[in-house]
């Protein structure tokens, strides 16, 4: 999809909608084009990743333990 290959486009396409509906493939097509411009804004500047992970304003707590324990936390 980002290689502007409009040749192979259109059964790429056609392969997604096999699984996906037209509103879930422009979400698809979004979200991939979205980290890839941001993955090149990155690589343009030289900006590595933080060492730490971000703070999360979701007002779950993580402690490295992954989703299965987020669940667990707001299920009790």
């Amino acid at each position: 999809m980002c290689q502007n290959d409009n040749a192979q486009a259109e059964s790429r396409v056609d392969e997604l909608k096999a699984h996906f509906d037209e509103a879930q493939i422009v979400e698809i097509a979004f979200a991939i084009t979205t980290l890839h411009g941001m993955n090149m804004f990155n690589n343009m500047f030289h900006i590595e990743p933080e060492e730490t992970p971000m703070v999360s304003y979701t007002g779950v707590a993580h402690d490295g333990a992954g989703a299965a324990a987020d669940s667990e936390r707001i299920a009790s």
